[in-house]
């Protein structure tokens, strides 16, 4: 059965391989497992020295790629070739957080023009200064 995981692109993963017998308990290989992809474009595949586990990490693109394992399922003389392909797809990460800027801007100064009409002023109240005019003079 293939599986479709579902990542984000742009990260690393560990990815680990089993192989099983009919009945579902672990089983052997001949050798040392083989990995590889179908889109060298998308992901970079680097297998530990067993062969069993395997650092896969995205190159930052959307897409699906397939992951491909392959080993010798003949445990005598023979080979037995025997392939595990599952695939992976890389979405856009989605929005988390955001940014506000502001950026201050400096208006214009509004000018006005016009005319003081004296007549529609009008006193209401005279006030005395407690100020002399002589004080007033500098």
């Amino acid at each position: 059965m293939k599986n479709v995981f579902t990542a984000l692109a742009g990260l690393i993963f560990s990815a680990t391989i089993k192989f099983l017998k009919p009945d579902g308990t672990e089983g052997k290989i001949d050798g040392i497992p083989t990995w590889s992809t179908s889109r060298p474009d998308l992901i970079e595949i680097t297998p530990s020295e067993d062969g069993y586990s395997a650092k896969i990490r995205s190159l930052g693109a959307i897409g699906t790629a397939s992951i491909v394992v392959g080993a010798d399922a003949d445990l005598g003389d023979g080979v037995q070739e025997f392939i595990i392909t599952d695939q992976i797809q890389f979405i856009e990460p989605m929005v988390v957080t955001g940014q506000i800027s502001l950026e201050p801007e400096i208006a214009e100064p509004e000018v006005t023009t016009g005319e003081i009409n004296i007549e529609s002023v009008a006193v209401t109240e005279t006030v005395e200064s407690p100020i002399a005019d002589d004080e007033l003079a500098v």
